[in-house]
């Protein structure tokens, strides 16, 4: 056989072989956490009891969290819960930078690769106070999360809203601190959610 015959036959099987290999070699998939928040009956509904946001203290609230890690190693996660008004500023999506209000409570879990978790979140405002009778300002003292009370200290005109930020961090292993959200070849990738509602009292 001629030798011009030998290397198309090399082609064709060279050729032939990577296309067989194409279709069984995993293909590079975004890489992602996610978050969401549920409702009562782990839905996309019943937030809030009669189906309003406006709730007085002592007011029982259950939530799911939902987090979903998407990347191809374990990543350790950590949801900081901040409570904000109206006027507060929350996080920024064009500087990617979170919310500068501290968190009253940070959540942190250990997700296996493809892992989902759904986490309770029921809570109460604990302790709330009208601070000025004639403006009508509510100052909102304690929250208590899944049984466990922490102080907090946050005031809003009565006709005005607060706010739940939830905000997605995970850990740096080259770093060695959790930073806002996570890293790709895009650069950081920030994740938050806010849930609002009205107190009165």
């Amino acid at each position: 056989m001629k030798s011009w015959v030998w290397i198309a036959v090399i082609i064709f099987c060279s050729i032939l072989v990577v296309g067989v290999l194409f279709q069984f070699y995993p293909r590079s998939e975004e890489q992602y956490l996610a978050m969401g928040i549920l409702g009562k009956n782990q839905t996309a509904n019943n937030y809030f009891p009669n189906g309003t946001s406006t709730i007085e203290p002592g007011t029982i609230i259950r939530w799911y969290l939902y987090i979903y890690n998407h990347m191809v190693v374990t990543k350790n996660i950590s949801m900081k819960v901040k409570l904000l008004n109206s006027a507060l500023p929350g996080p920024n999506d064009t500087s990617r930078e979170p919310s500068p209000t501290p968190s009253f409570l940070d959540i942190n879990q250990r997700l296996a690769p493809n892992e989902t978790r759904i986490l309770p979140f029921t809570f109460i405002i604990s302790e709330a106070a009208v601070v000025n009778a004639s403006d009508r300002y509510v100052r909102i003292m304690a929250i208590q999360v899944n049984n466990v009370t922490t102080p907090v200290d946050m005031t809003a005109l009565e006709d005005q809203s607060f706010r739940f930020v939830f905000e997605l961090w995970s850990y740096d292993e080259k770093l060695g601190v959790y930073v806002y959200s996570w890293t790709s070849n895009e650069g950081q990738k920030p994740v938050w959610i806010q849930m609002w509602f009205n107190l009165v009292i």
